[in-house]
């Protein structure tokens, strides 16, 4: 799982994404390795985590919060670990995200505009009642955004150490 957590975070500072091919490959080999190893019904358990994940995690990437293929990795996590261990690991990433954006704000002296703009955004949810992205600035993605994958790779770190 590191190597793939790994692969996957070079992967998106090469070209901010992660090839889909990879993704289901690593999947299916996590799957596999926990069907030999556990035996079927282990496997089956394991999709079963997947889907959990894609579901919970989905309305994040509606909102922008994450991406399309964060949430795959997240999947990948769970065909090797299971749903526990995999909820733990996406807490910890949020928690190291959080953390990188507000370095990330502070180092570009955005952290007050950032902050007024998530008020505002919060706001026009209440009044309005309908969800909208996030994201303010179309066509700068780069400056916009973290490696969210850098925090999920800590995460998993986080999440192995604490639980032995």
């Amino acid at each position: 799982m590191v190597c793939v957590l790994i692969m996957a975070c070079l992967m998106d500072l090469e070209r901010y994404a992660i090839s889909n091919y990879f993704l289901i490959g690593s999947g299916l080999l996590g799957l596999g390795i926990t069907a030999c190893r556990d035996g079927l019904f282990a496997g089956a358990e394991r999709i079963g985590a997947v889907i959990i994940l894609i579901a919970v995690l989905f309305p994040l990437f509606v909102l922008h919060v994450l991406g399309a293929a964060d949430i795959k990795l997240f999947a990948v996590i769970g065909c090797y670990y299971g749903i526990k261990l995999s909820f733990r690991c996406v807490l910890w990433a949020f928690v190291l995200g959080g953390l990188m954006s507000l370095f990330k704000m502070i180092r570009q002296k955005e952290l007050r505009a950032r902050l007024l703009w998530a008020f505002h955004w919060g706001a026009e949810l209440l009044r309005s009642g309908k969800f909208r992205p996030y994201q303010r600035y179309a066509g700068q993605y780069e400056q916009d955004t973290i490696h969210f994958t850098w925090a999920m790779l800590g995460g998993f770190f986080l999440t192995i150490w604490m639980s032995r």
